[in-house]
């Protein structure tokens, strides 16, 4: 069986929790509010300074985007100028990693 997780927020927590679980074995999406932090992500641009047993978290993001542990995502608002949350994102991915027991 697959483990898959989805992580809602990608900043100084959910992102070193989501590459965490993607090393570990899990096939990770991430969904952030922000495009701007999406592309910093997908560039492996970041500016933290955390690292996974010495190796910088900038290259163990560009692994685990590269062989496909972790996907990541801003399509999480229905409007720009309501920030409202889009329900149907967030019951995608739940669709797409459940069934939950």
């Amino acid at each position: 069986m697959e483990k898959k997780l989805a992580i809602v927020g990608l900043g100084y927590v959910g992102l070193p929790l989501a590459l965490t679980y993607a090393l570990d074995g899990f096939q990770v999406s991430g969904v952030d509010i922000d495009p701007r932090r999406i592309e910093s992500i997908k560039a492996s641009s970041l500016s933290m300074r955390e690292d996974f047993d010495g190796v910088p978290v900038n290259d163990v993001l560009r692994r685990c985007l590269a062989d496909g542990s972790l996907i990541v995502t801003s399509k999480f608002t229905n409007s720009r100028r309501t920030w409202r949350p889009s329900l149907s994102q967030l019951a995608s991915l739940s669709t797409k990693h459940g069934p939950w027991t």
